[in-house]
């Protein structure tokens, strides 16, 4: 290899700064300059790594900020362009002596709220990261958090186990049914505890009994209005077949995911849980919506995301076998239940 130096172009190497982060910048060289005359062997040091760190998170917010929110939702499908249109930038980050907290961006679809979000490690400490579930300001009538692995308000996290001293990762947050489209604030609460208990024992709920704790964070962000409502069934619609009774009750198509409800009652006791089953075909075609039924009712969900807000979609009943290659579904002939949406 030539040992002959190469001009190497670095433009475009870093990118852009969130504001907050050029204001850290600011402050420390302001005060690099007033203590510069006491201690500038020590603030030398301490302006380069405070440099570092803010350089670092910026770095990785806006990586996570690039790849993160989107890649996370549609893990199965392309998104759409309305997905994309709906994702807003946040990059507000609390940082804090041990951690740093960025919320990089959210999406609200008009049924759910995702946020992606990003922890930095700090220190060299053996601490554990316990967090709270996404809350939201009471205006939005409530907001459930299913914590899914890798959302924040699980169980804790060592910092010393995070790769490169970097946590990120999605909250999906489902609104209300009374929420009607006005703004509200997001809020999360960290904390880093010093403790022996394990990860899977260590919950928000039980955070002043795990141990010391040593830092606390909380970030608050506001969420926007008016957001899409997507297609959406306006009323409940019925079909009546030989054998079965079929009601939906509720359908929601966001942009983002999709999610039905029905209601289901059998001709004859003996024809619950047997070899009849449903799916959802759009364009016709099967969709690939999951779908969980009982004796009563049939749910039908998007899994991994889906993009499409088709005008209408189709109930298709069919029977069901399992041989040595997995289950074939066979359509029943003339029995489809076409649903319009609006």
């Amino acid at each position: 290899m030539s040992k002959a130096m190469k001009k190497i172009d670095y433009a475009g190497a870093v990118p852009p700064m969130p504001e907050h982060f050029l204001k850290t910048i600011e402050h420390t060289l302001k005060e690099a300059e007033t203590m510069r005359l006491k201690k500038r062997a020590k603030l030398t040091a301490s302006l380069a790594a405070a440099l570092t760190a803010a350089l670092l998170l910026a770095g990785i917010a806006y990586a996570a900020a690039r790849s993160g929110l989107i890649g996370r939702i549609f893990t199965r499908s392309a998104p759409s362009s309305e997905a994309r249109e709906m994702v807003r930038p946040v990059n507000k980050t609390a940082t804090g002596e041990r951690f740093a907290f960025t919320v990089n961006d959210y999406l609200i679809d008009g049924s759910d709220l995702y946020v992606d979000w990003t922890v930095q490690s700090l220190t060299d400490e053996d601490l554990m990261l316990v967090a709270s579930p996404m809350q939201a300001s009471p205006e939005t009538g409530g907001l459930s958090d299913p914590i899914a692995p890798g959302s924040l308000g699980g169980q804790g996290v060592r910092l010393s186990e995070l790769k490169d001293g970097v946590l990120s990762g999605m909250n999906e947050g489902h609104l209300s049914q009374d929420y009607s489209g006005q703004p509200f604030e997001v809020r999360f609460q960290l904390a880093l505890v010093r403790t022996s208990v394990p990860a899977e024992q260590t919950v928000w709920e039980n955070l002043d009994s795990l141990g010391e704790v040593v830092e606390r964070i909380e970030l608050s962000f506001p969420v926007e209005g008016g957001a899409p409502q997507g297609k959406r069934l306006t009323e409940p619609v019925s079909f009546n077949r030989e054998d079965f009774a079929l009601t939906v009750t509720e359908a929601c198509f966001t942009g983002v995911n999709a999610q039905i409800k029905c209601e289901l009652k059998w001709g004859a006791p003996e024809l619950a849980g047997g070899d009849l089953m449903f799916q959802i075909w759009i364009g016709g075609q099967d969709s690939g919506m999951a779908s969980m039924q009982d004796d009563s009712s049939v749910e039908f969900w998007s899994e991994g995301g889906y993009g499409g807000l088709p005008d209408e979609f189709t109930i298709v009943p069919g029977m069901v076998e399992y041989t040595d290659q997995g289950m074939r579904f066979t359509p029943l002939e003339g029995q489809q239940m076409a649903v319009r949406l609006s």
